[in-house]
C-alpha cells in the first residue's frame, strides 16, 4: 500500500505540519478532523510547477520528467512491516503461553493420575490384608490414632467379641477417611477446571480485543490514503475543468470570422441531430402505442365475436327445440323424456361473462381499470352483473353464486366488487369500503367472537334483560383477572364441600327411608364444616357489602381451614387438621374501606390510630383462627352415629340449595368437580384440557408465569344428556344483518356432533371423550365408526346427527310434552335456544361497529343436560362448517 502525496499548495511549507500528516502515529488524529472543500488560491497555470515542486520534495522518487503533472508516491512498506511484525511478535507470545499451559495441563494431569494410582493402590492392599486375615502391617499412612485404634493381628486368635466390633470399626473409619480423600480430591480437580475454563475465556477475550486493535491500527492509513485520493481527484477535476474554460475562452478571442462561422454551423448540426433524436423517441412512443390500441381493438372484436357466436347457438337450440316439438304435436305420438335427460337451464349471461374473460397473458397488455364500469368491460362483464371475491374457501357459497349469474372475480385484493365474502374480519380492515359493497363481517366483534369478550358481556344480561346468567350459561372465570381467580377458588372449594353434602344425604335419604334402622357414622367436625359452608352459601349479602368492590376477600365462603379440613378428613373416620395450616393475613382488611392503604382524608395522627387498631383487629382474628383450629381438632377426632334430626337438616339443606342455586344439578349428582380451561383466544379445541384437582389446572394455565396468553375456566356439565351413551353438543347458525336495529335469522335446521368415545369422567385427559370439535374427533380411530341408538332406529355416522333426527329420538323415548302436546325439542329445547341467542347478541350490541350493507354468520354451541336444560357453552362464534354437514 502506497501513501498518497498531500500537494503543497494545501497543505504549506510548514515541515512540522507535513510531518504530523505523513508519519503513522499522527494519521490516526489526522484521520479524525472534519474536511472541508478548499478553494485553490493559486493560478492555474501555477499549477504545474507546483505539482513539479512536490514531486521534487520526495528524496526517495526521481521526478518524471516525460509528464510533469503525475505525481509520485512513495511506499508504505516500513509502516505495514512494523505492524506486521507486532502481528507476529503477538501471535509469537499467544502460541507460547498456550504451549505453557498444556504443558502446565499435562503435568498436573499426570500428577493426579499418579496421586491417584497410589491412593488406589494403598486401599487394595489394606482390602486384601483385611479380607485375608493376614498380619502385615498397616500402610506407613495410617496415622498413630488410627495404629493404636486398630487391634494386633497376633491376636486374632484370642479376640473377644467386643475387640472384633472395635477392629471393625477401626478398619471402617479408614476406609470412611480414604473415601473423603477421594471426595476431597475430586472437588480439587473440579475447581481446577473451572479455573481452566475461566482462564480459557479470559485469554479468548483478550485475544478478541487485540484482533480488533490490530485490525484499527491496520485500517487507519487506509482511510488516509482513501481520503487524500479523493483530495487530490477533486483537485485534479477542478484544475482541469479551470483548464478547458480558459482555453476555450482563448481560443474565442483568437478565432477569424470564417472559423466563427464554421463553429456555429457545428453548433446547429449537433443541434439538429438531437432535434431529429428526439422526434425519433416520440415517433416510436406513437408508433407503440398505435400497436397497443389495435390490440385492444382486435381483443374488443373478438369479445364481440364469441357474444354474437353464444347468442346465435343458443337462438338455434331455441330453434331446433321449438321445431322438434311442432313436429311432435303434428305426428300426434306422444315423446317420452327422461329425467336423466332433462338438462339444466343454460344461463346466457354466465356462459358470456366465461368466454369473453381475457387470458393472464392478454391482460397483461390492457391498462389498469380506473373505475368499476371500466373493470367489467375489460374483464367482458356486463354492467349489470354482480361481482363477488373471496378470502379462504367456501365451495359451497361460491358454486351457489355463480349459478344465480355472479361473477367471480379471483384478485381477492380487488377493490372492484359488489359482495366481499372473507374468512376473518382482519381481512377487511385495511379495505376501503363503499356503502353500496356488501361484506360478511362487522368489525370489532370481539366481543361476540372471543370467550373472553363473551363472557364479560353476558354478566351484564341482568341490566339489559333482567336475566341470570347462571340459568343459561355455566358458571366461568376469567383466570387473568385477579378478582376472578379468587372467585373460582372459593367456587372450586365450595363445590368440594357441596359434593360431599350431596353423598350424605344419599346415606341420609337411605337411613330414614329404610324399614330396619341403620347407622350411620359422620366425623362430627367434617360434618359441622360441610353445613357451615353450605349455609353461608344461601346467606344473602347486605347491600353494603355487595357494592364494596373490596369485599371480596372479608369473609370467604370457604376459609383456609376449612379448606384443610375438606382436603384431609374423611367423613366416616378421625382426622386432624396439619399443624402447617397457620394464620394468614387476608388480602383485604375488613376494617378499611380503601384496603392496605389508610384514607387519604386523615390526618397522621388518624392514621396512625387507623394502623393501630387494624393491628388488634388482625391479632383478634389470629386468636380466632387458633381456637377455631382447636375447636375443630377436637370435633375432627368423634366419629358419631348421625340421627334423624341432623340427617333431616342435612336433606332440608340440599333441597335449599337446589331451590336456590339454577346450576345445582349441573354440578352432577356427587358432585366430582370437574372444570374445563380453554384459551380464550383460539378454537377447534386447541389447548382444551379437562381437571378435577386445582393445582394441576393452575399448573398448565400457570398465569403468573405467561400473562399474555388469556385462559377461561368454565364448569364441566357433569350430568350431559347422552345419547347412545355419547356427549353431543349442538350447533345452531343464525345470521345477523344488522345490529341497529337487531335483526337476526335463526335457522330452524341445526346439527348434532358427538364424541366418538363413550361418556365417562374417570379418565379426564382422553379428548375423544369429552370435547366434540369435530377438528379433534376426526383423528379418533373410532370417529369413521358409525352406531346406532338404544332402540336402534337412528344410526349416526359421521358423528353426526340432524336435529329433525334428535326431535324423533326423544319423542320414542320421552314421548310429548304433556304442557302442549308437541315434541320436547320443539316446545322446549329450540325455544329456550332461541332466547339465548337473542340475550347474548343484546349485551354485545353497542360494543360492535354497525355498518350498513355488512353481515355476519355466527355459530352457536349449545348442550343439554338431563333435565332438558339448554346451556350455552363458552366458545368462539363464526367458524366454519365441519364434517359432512357443509
Amino acid at each position: 500500500m502506497a501513501t498518497s502525496e498531500v500537494p503543497t499548495d494545501v497543505l504549506g511549507t510548514n515541515p512540522e505540519w507535513q510531518a504530523a500528516v505523513t508519519s503513522p502515529t499522527k494519521k490516526a488524529f489526522v484521520s479524525k478532523i472534519p474536511r472541508r472543500s478548499v478553494k485553490l488560491p493559486t493560478p492555474i497555470n501555477a499549477l504545474p510547477v507546483q505539482l513539479a515542486a512536490t514531486e521534487s520534495s520526495q528524496p526517495d522518487e526521481a521526478p518524471s520528467s516525460n509528464n510533469q503533472q503525475e505525481s509520485a508516491t512513495p511506499p508504505k512498506a516500513a509502516v505495514v512491516d512494523k505492524h506486521q511484525q507486532y502481528i507476529k511478535d503477538l501471535e509469537e507470545k499467544k502460541r507460547k503461553a498456550r504451549e505453557e499451559e498444556v504443558a502446565k495441563a499435562e503435568k498436573q494431569r499426570r500428577l493426579r493420575l499418579k496421586l491417584r494410582k497410589s491412593i488406589l493402590q494403598r486401599a487394595a492392599s489394606i482390602r486384601t490384608e483385611t479380607d485375608a486375615g493376614g498380619h502385615d502391617t498397616v500402610d506407613s499412612t495410617r496415622s498413630p490414632q488410627d495404629e493404636s485404634e486398630a487391634p494386633s493381628p497376633a491376636a486374632d486368635d484370642v479376640l473377644t467379641d467386643e475387640e472384633r466390633k472395635a477392629k471393625a470399626a477401626a478398619q471402617k473409619r479408614l476406609l470412611q477417611k480414604q473415601q473423603a480423600t477421594l471426595e476431597a480430591l475430586k472437588v480439587k480437580r473440579q475447581k481446577e477446571a473451572e479455573a481452566a475454563e475461566a482462564e480459557r475465556q479470559r485469554a479468548q477475550k483478550k485475544k478478541e480485543l487485540t484482533r480488533k486493535a490490530s485490525l484499527g491500527t491496520t485500517e487507519v492509513p487506509s482511510r488516509m490514503q482513501d481520503a487524500l485520493d479523493k483530495f487530490n481527484q477533486a483537485a485534479a477535476g477542478s484544475a482541469v475543468s479551470a483548464v478547458r474554460v480558459k482555453k476555450e475562452e482563448k481560443d474565442e478571442s483568437s478565432l477569424t470570422p470564417e472559423q466563427k462561422e464554421q463553429r456555429a454551423l457545428q453548433q446547429e448540426a449537433i443541434k439538429k441531430k438531437q432535434v431529429e433524436y428526439l422526434q425519433k423517441l416520440a415517433d416510436e412512443r406513437k408508433q407503440k402505442q398505435l400497436e397497443e390500441d389495435e390490440k385492444n381493438e382486435l381483443l374488443r372484436q373478438k369479445r364481440a365475436k364469441v357474444r354474437e357466436e353464444a347468442l346465435l347457438k343458443h337462438e338455434a337450440a331455441k330453434a331446433e327445440k321449438a321445431a322438434a316439438a311442432a313436429a311432435a304435436e303434428e305426428s300426434a305420438t306422444p315423446v317420452v323424456v327422461e329425467a336423466d335427460e332433462v338438462r339444466p337451464k343454460v344461463n346466457v349471461e354466465a356462459m358470456v361473462s366465461r368466454l369473453s374473460k381475457l387470458k393472464t397473458s392478454e391482460a397483461q397488455l390492457v391498462p389498469e381499470a380506473k373505475d368499476f364500469a371500466s373493470w367489467k368491460k375489460r374483464n367482458g362483464v356486463a354492467p349489470d352483473t354482480k361481482v363477488f371475491c373471496m378470502t379462504g374457501w367456501y365451495p359451497v357459497i361460491k358454486d351457489t353464486l355463480e349459478k344465480r349469474g355472479w361473477f367471480h372475480n379471483p384478485d381477492r385484493n380487488s377493490p372492484y366488487f359488489d359482495l366481499k365474502w372473507a374468512l376473518k374480519s382482519d381481512d377487511l380492515k385495511n379495505v376501503k369500503l363503499h356503502d353500496d359493497q356488501l361484506v360478511n363481517h362487522f368489525l370489532q366483534n370481539t366481543a361476540i367472537t372471543t370467550k373472553s369478550g363473551l363472557l364479560h358481556n353476558l354478566r351484564n344480561v341482568t341490566w339489559f334483560l333482567s336475566e341470570d346468567i347462571d340459568s343459561f350459561f355455566p358458571r366461568a372465570y376469567d383466570l387473568n383477572e385477579p378478582a376472578d381467580m379468587q372467585s373460582y377458588i372459593q367456587d372450586f372449594r365450595y363445590i368440594r364441600a357441596e359434593g360431599m353434602l350431596k353423598r350424605l344425604g344419599v346415606q341420609c335419604r337411605a337411613m330414614l327411608n329404610a324399614i330396619k334402622p341403620s347407622v350411620v357414622s359422620v366425623n362430627l367436625g367434617v360434618l359441622d364444616v360441610v353445613l357451615s359452608v353450605c349455609r353461608k352459601r344461601q346467606e344473602i349479602l347486605p347491600d353494603d357489602v355487595l357494592d364494596n368492590p373490596n369485599a371480596c376477600g372479608i369473609d370467604p365462603v370457604v376459609t383456609d381451614l376449612q379448606w384443610d379440613v375438606l382436603q384431609r378428613c374423611p367423613v366416616d373416620a378421625p382426622g386432624s387438621i396439619r399443624p402447617a395450616c397457620v394464620f394468614t393475613k387476608p388480602s383485604v382488611a375488613a376494617s378499611s374501606e380503601f384496603g392496605d392503604q389508610p384514607p387519604p382524608h386523615l390526618s397522621p395522627s388518624e392514621a396512625k390510630e387507623e394502623a393501630k387498631a387494624a393491628k388488634r383487629h388482625e391479632k383478634l382474628m389470629e386468636a380466632a383462627f387458633i381456637k377455631e383450629k382447636a375447636r375443630l381438632n377436637t370435633l375432627l377426632s368423634q366419629v358419631v352415629p348421625l340421627t334423624n334430626e341432623t340427617a333431616t337438616k342435612v336433606l332440608e339443606l340440599l333441597q335449599g340449595l337446589e331451590d336456590m342455586c339454577p346450576q345445582f344439578h349441573l354440578n352432577g349428582a356427587d358432585s366430582k368437580n370437574v372444570w374445563i380451561v380453554k384459551p380464550a383466544g383460539m378454537s377447534r379445541g386447541r389447548g382444551i384440557r379437562v381437571f378435577n384437582q386445582l393445582n394441576e389446572l393452575l399448573e398448565y394455565a400457570d398465569v403468573e408465569n405467561h400473562k399474555e396468553c388469556q385462559w377461561i375456566v368454565q364448569k364441566y356439565i357433569e350430568n350431559p344428556l347422552l345419547v347412545c351413551n355419547r356427549k353431543f353438543d349442538i350447533r345452531q347458525w343464525v345470521f345477523v344483518t344488522s345490529w341497529n336495529p337487531l335483526t337476526v335469522w335463526f335457522y330452524l335446521d341445526c346439527y348434532l356432533r358427538f364424541s366418538s368415545e363413550e361418556y365417562q369422567v374417570d379418565d379426564l385427559t382422553d379428548q375423544y371423550v369429552h370435547l366434540t370439535n369435530n377438528s379433534i374427533q376426526k383423528n379418533g380411530e373410532n370417529f369413521y365408526k358409525a352406531y346406532t341408538t338404544e332402540d336402534g332406529s337412528i344410526t349416526i355416522e359421521g358423528n353426526m346427527l340432524h336435529s329433525d333426527d334428535l326431535s324423533a329420538y326423544l319423542t320414542r323415548k320421552y314421548g310429548l310434552d304433556p304442557d302442549t302436546n308437541e315434541t320436547i325439542f320443539t316446545s322446549k329445547i329450540q325455544p329456550r335456544m332461541k332466547e339465548i341467542v337473542k340475550w347474548s347478541l343484546s349485551c354485545v350490541q353497542d360494543t360492535v361497529q354497525h355498518r350498513k350493507n355488512s353481515c355476519e354468520l355466527y355459530g352457536y354451541d349449545f348442550m343439554l343436560d338431563e333435565t332438558f336444560k339448554v346451556r350455552r357453552r363458552c366458545r368462539p362464534l363464526g367458524q366454519v362448517l365441519t364434517g359432512s354437514r357443509r
